[in-house]
This record gives C-alpha cells, sequence and structure tokens, in this order.
C-alpha cells in the first residue's frame, strides 16, 4: 500500500473536520508544519494550504505592537516560533506571537536610519539577527547579549560592516552557513 496516498487521505480527512471548527488558528497551524516529517512537507505546503477550505479558516491575529515607526521588514525564524522586525524608529523587535505577551525585546540597533532588512542568521536558534538600514551599515546583534546587558544598562550595539557608500537595503542568511550573510 502506498503510504503517501493513504497519508494524503488522511489528511483529507481532518482537513474537513479542522475547516468547521471557527476557532482555528493559523499561527499554531503553521507552527504545527514543524512536527511534520520532511517527506510530506512538500505535499502539505503546496496542496493543502492553497486549499479552499484552509483559506476559508484564515483569520487575523492580534496585532503586534511595539515599533514607533513604519515596519519596513520581518522574518520569521527557522522554527516558525519567533519573528523579528525592523522600523523606521530604528529597533529591532523580537516577538513570540503565539504568546500572550507577544514583544520578547525591543533592541535599540545602533543604526542611524532606517532598517530596511532584518533576519536570523541560519541554525542560530533566533540568537543572532542580522540588520542594513539606510545608514548603509549592516549589523550582527546577540539576542543573549542584549539579554544580559540590557538588564544592567550596559546594552551598547555591535560594530557595524560599513562595507557600502549607501544605503543598504536587504541582507540574506546563508541557508546551509550560519556564519555567512549577505548584504
Amino acid at each position: 500500500m502506498d503510504t503517501t496516498t493513504s497519508d494524503a487521505g488522511s489528511n483529507k480527512r481532518h482537513n474537513r473536520t479542522s475547516s468547521s471548527t471557527s476557532s482555528y488558528n493559523i499561527l499554531k497551524g503553521l507552527s504545527s508544519l514543524q512536527t511534520v516529517p520532511a517527506s510530506r512537507q512538500a505535499y502539505i505546503k503546496n496542496h493543502l494550504l492553497a486549499s479552499e477550505s484552509f483559506v476559508k479558516r484564515l483569520e487575523q491575529q492580534p496585532q503586534l505592537k511595539g515599533h514607533r515607526g513604519c515596519v519596513n521588514t520581518i522574518a520569521w525564524d527557522e522554527t516558525g516560533e519567533f519573528l523579528v522586525s525592523g522600523s523606521d524608529d530604528r529597533k529591532l523587535n523580537l516577538y513570540k506571537p503565539l504568546d500572550a505577551q507577544p514583544l520578547v525585546y525591543s533592541i535599540p540597533s545602533g543604526h542611524t536610519q532606517n532598517i530596511f532588512s532584518a533576519k536570523f542568521l541560519t541554525g542560530s536558534s533566533a540568537q543572532t539577527i542580522i540588520s542594513c538600514s539606510a545608514d548603509g551599515i549592516t549589523r550582527l546583534t546577540s539576542v543573549p547579549r542584549f539579554a544580559a546587558t540590557s538588564r544592567t544598562g550596559d546594552w551598547s550595539p555591535s560594530p557595524g560592516f560599513n562595507c557600502h557608500t549607501s544605503m543598504t537595503y536587504e541582507v540574506m542568511a546563508d541557508l546551509v552557513d550560519g556564519h555567512i550573510f549577505y548584504d
């Protein structure tokens, strides 16, 4: 017996029963993809997430508050548990959107102008953020270092990588090596 077909049928049955539940939380549903074997993730993403019943279950989530300016970038960590955002207020906000109090930290980035892009480094378990801004500087931010030094008032952002002569619009973590990023 083809287990893929059997699993797909099982998912379709589950999908029909879930669609009748109006309190379905989309973020919890997407987070649960972490527990699905990699061999089945492509099927779920390609067939179920685009289905009409799935789309009908979408609901607006509470607004994530914390910035005092336009939010220009958001990115999930690899697990889908944490979200980082960067803003015109030059802060990096770290959220756990499924928690009752979603804002974990609001980190002064050290950028002197608007943050355009922020991402978690690959394999960092939401511990290291790379960001860039209109000041042309790219910065690495250690979340554990911020947590430890902000309590004592000793936080100072890391020195930036000043490799550009004007604005830097995008950063990207290398998908394989967590010590490499591109800007």
